[in-house]
């Protein structure tokens, strides 16, 4: 056994609690998690784009949890239901002026208002007065980045369900949702975990949405370490262009490493474009050989070379739960 919260290691496969920092213990379910865990317990009602009211009204701002380069996150409460407590991005009153910034701060609060799913984390408000404000499900365990930092890796069953987790929540919004999404950057900390390790992903700013054939032409944007190469390249773009992030993800949450690393951001690129990354167990040796064919499918250099089907790559996860 394994805790995933602080990195315990336990002999014993029958332990409910870690001794050391008092947490349950997690074990993935062998089925389709989606299929059975419920909606998180974020109730707000959604409304409409630039909702009407008063936030301070009704939202009262406790603490901050970060600070990006476009907004800073607050944890806040809902005074109608003092319990219920949110997260609260606020762009900064700096860049407000800044057209393109903004309209990306709009164009996240529309996409991710639209999206329904339990892996993805729900916004419920976006208010445009006096500040430029989008109300959000507050998830309590943080990032995957975060949890990476602590303890380097994750084991491997956690990784299989969270990745089980994501692959719903992409065959979701990729080809099930009409107009289709790409995300375009998909990393750890833009995964974030609940209380029970089920993933949440955030941070639709430069997301695509990609109309009646899920095909949008758009340029590099994103970050570079996660790219697929036709997004490197500016080509079309769909859901497999997350698929491949996603794979870089999950090679990084069972090695500790990146598939592929260079000092400068040209040299990253080219290794990208014309480099396969090593086997993830060549770096993990109690990873099973399950995992090589999965990602390397994942993160195939041409887009057709990746799994077509979301549905094939489902079962060939089951195993490893």
């Amino acid at each position: 056994m394994f805790c995933i919260y602080c990195g315990t290691s336990f002999a014993s496969a029958t332990m409910i609690s870690c001794f050391k920092c008092g947490k349950t213990l997690y074990r993935p379910t062998t089925v389709d998690a989606p299929a059975v865990r419920q909606q998180s317990e974020f109730v707000l009602k959604k409304q409409g784009q630039g909702t009407p009211g008063n936030f301070e009204a009704e939202f009262e701002l406790l603490e901050s949890l970060g600070v990006g380069g476009m907004a800073e996150v607050f944890r806040a409460r809902y005074r109608q239901a003092p319990n219920l407590v949110v997260a609260v991005k606020q762009m900064h009153d700096s860049l407000t002026q800044d057209i393109n910034l903004l309209e990306r701060f709009k164009r996240e609060a529309q996409t991710h208002m639209r999206l329904e799913h339990a892996n993805i984390v729900t916004v419920s408000r976006y208010y445009e007065c006096p500040k430029l404000r989008i109300v959000m499900e507050f998830v309590e365990n943080g990032t995957v980045e975060r949890f990476l930092k602590r303890q380097n890796v994750l084991p491997p069953s956690v990784v299989a369900s969270i990745l089980m987790d994501l692959v719903d929540a992409l065959e979701y919004y990729s080809y099930r949702l009409t107009p289709s999404v790409v995300h375009r950057d998909i990393k750890p900390s833009n995964i974030m975990l609940d209380r029970n390790l089920m993933p949440k992903l955030v941070d639709f700013g430069i997301a695509l949405a990609c109309g009646g054939k899920r095909l949008t032409r758009g340029g590099v944007i994103g970050s570079l370490a996660y790219m697929a190469p036709e997004q490197i390249l500016g080509r079309e773009i769909d859901g497999r262009s997350d698929q491949f992030a996603l794979g870089v993800t999950v090679f990084q949450m069972l090695t500790g490493a990146m598939p592929l690393t260079a000092r400068e951001e040209y040299e990253l690129q080219d290794k990208i474009l014309k480099m396969h990354p090593p086997p993830p167990t060549s770096l993990n040796r109690l990873l099973q050989p399950a995992w090589n064919n999965i990602l390397g499918t994942m993160m195939a250099k041409e887009p057709a070379n990746r799994y077509q089907s979301l549905a094939k790559l489902k079962n060939e996860l089951r195993p490893l739960l």
